[in-house]
């Protein structure tokens, strides 16, 4: 489990909450492109090991981001989108973000700033 969003959004309002996190070394540029990296490679072990064991099911490669992390504009949003053929399917958190689904359903934008149709 890589939380992206409390290690490394250093241009987001998530940046600071990770106590193990050295400024000096990480930009939000290099964390894209180790989490890219990361997935890439990741899939490719999975699929030697799959073939390895001369497995038919395909390992599942996953993502978990938050809610306002699927909007067109977060970068986040645009590394799964090029990730997408690596990645087997998304598990997306819809709470304590910008979605409130309990509260306002899955069309409605109530006390949410955003409907979770929308995302």
């Amino acid at each position: 489990d890589i939380d992206y969003e409390y290690c490394y959004d250093i241009a987001g309002s998530q940046a600071g909450r990770c106590a193990d996190r050295d400024t000096s070394l990480y930009t939000d540029a290099k964390a894209q492109i180790f989490l890219s990296t990361l997935t890439s490679l990741l899939r490719t072990k999975l699929d030697a090991l799959q073939a390895t064991k001369g497995l038919t099911e395909r390992y599942e490669l996953t993502h978990a981001p938050m809610d306002s992390d699927l909007t067109i504009t977060s970068p986040y949003y645009q590394l799964l989108k090029a990730q997408r053929d690596n990645l087997d399917f998304l598990m997306p958190q819809f709470y304590n973000g910008i979605t409130r689904p309990v509260i306002d359903g899955f069309a409605n934008a109530g006390t949410g700033s955003v409907s979770t149709a929308s995302v």
